[in-house]
């Protein structure tokens, strides 16, 4: 599950970093629309694998965190 948080970090903050780089607007929303539904499939096979909903919740906060914060940093 660890492997799994880094990994959708590192693939959102690279859609982020390339919209910032190209100034594509399009893309930058194919990729966020694209990021919502890989994570929307990960947490629903972890629903199906017995994790806790408040755990999963827990997760998804610090990650929105993160990436918010690296995003920011990114961009400046």
């Amino acid at each position: 599950m660890i492997l799994g948080s880094i990994g959708m970090i590192l693939f959102a903050l690279g859609g982020i970093r390339f919209a910032i780089l190209t100034f594509d607007v399009e893309g930058y929303l194919l990729s966020v629309i694209g990021f919502s539904i890989v994570i929307n499939y990960i947490y629903s096979l972890e629903k199906k694998a017995g994790i806790s909903n408040k755990f999963i919740w827990i997760r998804s906060g610090v990650l929105i965190l993160i990436v918010a914060v690296i995003s920011y940093s990114l961009y400046l």
